[in-house]
């Protein structure tokens, strides 16, 4: 508990509330009293403020107390993420999806790290079994639709990202990268439809007034 405990940073630019609750967990731990709960405060105060390296500590011990915890695994994936650290990053997310399967978040961002690294085969497989989660998700269906164009199906492409803008004309994401896949092919006008329909979807997407 003592090891997983990080040394108070400064803390000078933190809100009043936040800095002293730091300063009581912090004692807290290091008096033994309720340690774990005082741990559990200081990971997420830490995780919050953008201190990761410090949450990062806190959220291993965590990890190493409640090994069954997905929470842990999950906060760990995502403080690596904000460090820069990819391999940990995949790491901490498998992790967290053979303690919950069925957390949608968690596959997503594994796919979206697996297609960044250059894993398009497992990547594939991460949307698919999340589609099979969240059943017609748009930021999914255009992770499939990369892939595809990344191996070469360029009319499968086309047709999953027709399909996607039909299904979510607000999503412009969908409609540039159909503007792009036109252009390249020479199709000036489809690649010009595409681009005032990415316009149109973005007006579509400004908040009111």
């Amino acid at each position: 508990m003592l090891a997983a405990l990080p040394p108070v940073p400064d803390l000078a630019a933190w809100p009043r509330d936040h800095a002293v609750r730091v300063r009581v967990a912090t004692a807290a731990a290091q008096r033994r009293d309720e340690p774990a709960a005082a741990l559990r405060e200081l990971a997420l105060l830490y995780h919050a403020n953008g201190r990761y390296r410090e949450a990062a500590a806190a959220e291993r011990g965590l990890q190493a107390l409640e090994p069954q915890n997905a929470r842990w695994t999950y906060l760990l994936a995502d403080a690596s993420e904000k460090l820069g650290d990819a391999d940990a990053e995949r790491a901490w997310l498998e992790a967290t999806l053979r303690l919950a399967p069925w957390y949608a978040a968690a596959r997503f961002r594994l796919a979206d790290l697996l297609l960044k690294l250059g894993f398009p085969g497992q990547a594939r497989a991460q949307y698919e079994r999340f589609l099979a989660l969240v059943p017609g998700e748009p930021h999914a269906r255009l992770g499939l639709a990369r892939l595809a164009l990344d191996g070469g199906d360029r009319d499968g492409a086309t047709r999953e990202l027709e399909a996607l803008v039909r299904d979510h004309p607000d999503f412009p994401a969908a409609h540039n990268l159909l503007a792009e896949v036109h252009a390249v092919a020479g199709d000036a006008q489809r690649a010009g439809d595409a681009d005032a329909s990415r316009d149109f979807a973005r007006l579509l997407a400004r908040p009111l007034p």
